[in-house]
C-alpha cells in the first residue's frame, strides 16, 4: 500500500513538470535534484541543480517557508558558470563644430566669406558599432564573479573636395592679426591661380573595462509570496531578482582630426612668381583624449517567465588626458627646380605647431537597460539603450585659430603677433546606443 501511494505521487510530479518539459531543454538527473533544505534564519528551500528554474521536481517538498530576506546562495539567473554578450549597437554622438576653413565668393571677387565647408557641426549623426561582454562565476552560488567588455563606435567623417580653374572662386578665409581685416588665401582665381582643396574632418570612440562582480541580494520565487518553489508549476514561471555590485576598471579613447589639403598652381604671368609653379599646402589639426580609472557599478536582473529585465549604473572616476597635436608644411615646387619644403601652412603655422597636454579629474556615468526574451534556458535575445556622459573634451575643430599673422605664412618674412596660437578649449561629448544582440551562458 505504501508502495502504491509513493507511486502516485511520483506520477502527479511528473504530470505537473510536462508543460516545462514541453517549453524547455529536458534536464539531466542531476539538474533535476531540489532539496527543502533550509537556510539559516527559514528562509525558504535552495534550490539545487545545473538548471535552477527549469527543471521538473523531485521529492515534492511538505512545507515552504517564505522568503523576507536576502538568500546567501543565489541561483536567480541561466544556469551555467560562463557567459558572452555580443551586441549591434546604433550609436548617436554629438558633433563638434567647426570654423570655417573654404569659402568662396558669388560674385567672383573677394572676400571669399561664403562657406564652402565649416561654419557648422559636423560628424553627429548615426553609426555603426559593436559591444563584447563575457565573464565568470567563481563559485556555484554566484556569490562573486569577474566580466569585461569592450565597444566600438565606428568611425564617422565628414570629407570634403572642391577643384576650380578660377570660376568659382575658392579661397580659405582668414582674420589678419595685423590689421583685423578678412583677407585669404587663393585657391582659385581667374587670372591668378587654379587648384583644390579637400578636408579630412573624421573621429572615433573606443571603450571597455574588467570588472568584479559581487551579488549583495537574491530573491527567487518564494520571496514575492506568489510562487512555491515545492509547486512544479512554479518552474513555468520563473520568478526571480538579483542585485550585483560592480568594482572595476574602466578606460575610453576618443580621437577626433581635421585635415585641410590644398594644391595650387600660378597662372598669373603678372608677379615674380613663374607659371606652373605649385604650392601644396598641409594644416593638421588632430586630438585624444584617453581615460582611466576606475569604476563602480550596480546591475539589477529580472527575470519573470522567459522576459529578462536589466538595468545598470556604472560610475568611472580617473584621469582624463587631453593630448593636441599640430602639424603644417607647404611644398612649393618652381619649373625645373627641385621641391623645397617649408615648415607651416595656413593655419598651422611656427606660432602653434606643436604637442601639448593637460590632465583633469573626471567622473563618466554610463546608464544601460535591457529587455530579454530566453529563446532556451541558455540562450536569450536582448535589445536595450545605453547613454554615456564623457563631460568637456578636445575636439580637433576647436583648436583651430582663424586669426593668422601673413608674416609667419611661408616663406616667412617675421614680425608682428604670434598668430593663430593655441589654447585649450573643449565642448560637451555624449554618445547614445540602441543595442540589439544575445547572451549565451555555458
Amino acid at each position: 500500500m505504501k508502495r502504491t501511494s509513493h507511486l502516485l505521487k511520483i506520477l502527479f510530479v511528473l504530470g505537473l513538470a510536462a508543460p516545462c518539459a514541453a517549453d524547455w531543454d529536458t534536464p539531466t538527473e542531476d539538474s533535476m535534484v531540489m532539496t527543502a533544505t533550509t537556510v539559516d534564519g527559514g528562509k525558504g528551500p535552495e534550490l539545487i541543480g545545473d538548471e535552477p528554474g527549469f527543471a521538473s521536481c523531485g521529492d515534492v517538498c511538505e512545507t515552504c517557508g517564505q522568503c523576507d530576506s536576502c538568500c546567501p546562495c543565489c541561483k536567480c539567473g541561466p544556469p551555467g558558470r560562463f557567459w558572452i554578450r555580443d551586441e549591434y549597437v546604433g550609436w548617436f554622438a554629438r558633433g563638434g563644430r567647426v570654423p570655417t576653413l573654404v569659402g568662396t565668393n558669388p560674385s567672383g571677387g573677394v572676400p571669399t566669406t561664403t562657406p564652402l565647408y565649416g561654419n557648422a557641426t559636423y560628424n553627429g549623426g548615426f553609426r555603426s558599432g559593436n559591444w563584447v561582454q563575457s565573464g565568470m562565476w567563481f563559485d556555484d552560488c554566484k556569490n562573486w564573479g569577474l566580466q569585461g567588455d569592450f565597444f566600438f563606435v565606428g568611425a564617422l567623417s565628414s570629407p570634403f573636395f572642391a577643384q576650380s580653374n578660377g570660376d568659382p572662386v575658392i579661397g580659405r578665409p582668414f582674420v589678419d592679426a595685423t590689421n583685423g581685416a578678412i583677407t585669404q588665401q587663393l585657391i582659385a582665381f581667374p587670372g591668378s591661380s587654379v587648384g583644390s582643396i579637400g578636408v579630412d574632418n573624421h573621429n572615433s570612440l573606443n571603450g571597455g573595462g574588467i570588472s568584479l562582480r559581487q551579488n549583495v541580494c537574491c530573491w527567487s520565487g518564494c520571496c514575492d509570496g506568489q510562487s512555491d518553489p515545492c509547486d512544479c508549476n512554479y518552474f513555468c514561471n520563473v520568478d526571480c531578482c538579483r542585485v550585483d555590485l560592480l568594482y572595476g576598471y574602466r578606460g575610453y579613447r576618443f580621437n577626433d582630426s581635421v585635415g585641410i589639403r590644398e594644391h595650387v598652381t600660378s597662372i598669373d604671368q603678372t608677379t615674380g612668381t613663374a607659371v606652373g609653379t605649385t604650392f601644396d599646402v598641409n594644416d593638421n589639426f588632430h586630438t585624444q583624449n584617453n581615460f582611466n580609472g576606475g569604476e563602480l557599478g550596480i546591475i539589477l536582473d529580472r527575470y519573470k517567465g522567459r522576459w529578462i529585465y536589466e538595468g545598470a549604473a556604472r560610475f568611472a572616476v580617473g584621469n582624463m588626458q587631453q593630448v593636441v597635436t599640430i602639424n603644417g608644411s607647404t611644398a612649393v615646387s618652381f619649373p625645373g627646380q627641385p621641391t623645397v619644403v617649408n615648415q607651416g601652412g595656413i593655419l598651422a603655422l611656427s606660432s602653434n605647431i606643436g604637442n601639448y597636454t593637460q590632465n583633469s579629474l573626471r567622473v563618466i556615468p554610463m546608464l544601460s537597460g535591457r529587455l530579454g526574451y530566453r529563446v532556451t534556458p541558455r540562450l536569450s535575445f536582448l535589445v536595450g539603450y545605453t547613454v554615456i556622459f564623457f563631460g568637456q573634451v578636445a575636439r580637433a575643430g576647436d583648436q583651430i585659430d582663424t586669426t593668422v599673422n601673413p608674416n609667419l605664412i611661408p616663406p616667412v618674412t617675421g614680425g608682428g603677433p604670434n598668430r593663430p596660437s593655441f589654447a585649450f578649449h573643449t565642448s560637451d561629448l555624449w554618445l547614445q546606443g540602441i543595442t540589439i544582440g544575445g547572451e549565451y551562458s555555458f
